[in-house]
């Protein structure tokens, strides 16, 4: 059995197009070397895409560091990701982002602020995870 210890850092918004609502946005994680999970997407359910963003931090971690030695010991190619920090909080941290980035796209909606204006405001928002 390989554990993994992973920290995720920091989540940004890299970039928003104002007129389809896509949010590119990358976490990034640490497992010994800095790593980035990226996406586009509309932000909808704030706590799903947290969760799925934290389930896909597991897979990535445990399909990086797996290996298909043939061992004697049958747990040799189990990969145990342990994330540092308590999970739940981290979730809770990565939905509320979402959130504010949720609010502030519709806040410059509701200013009827420009598509430019609006990327500007949004572009560049983070958070810190650790």
């Amino acid at each position: 059995m390989k554990p993994v210890d992973v920290v995720l850092k920091r989540a940004e918004v890299l970039n928003f197009d104002g007129r389809t609502g896509i949010v590119e946005f990358r976490v990034i994680i640490n497992d010994g070397k800095d790593k980035a999970i990226q996406r586009n997407q509309v932000i909808e359910d704030c706590t799903a895409l947290a969760n799925d963003i934290f389930q896909e931090v597991r897979k990535k971690m445990k399909a990086l560091h797996s290996t298909l030695d043939l061992d004697d010991d049958p747990l040799a190619s189990i990969v145990m990701v342990r994330i540092a920090g308590d999970e739940e909080v981290i979730i809770e941290r990565l939905a509320k982002f979402f959130a504010s980035v949720k609010e502030k796209m519709r806040n410059a909606k509701m200013k009827k602020l420009s598509y430019l204006d609006m990327e500007r405001q949004i572009k560049g928002l983070s958070t810190d995870l650790t």
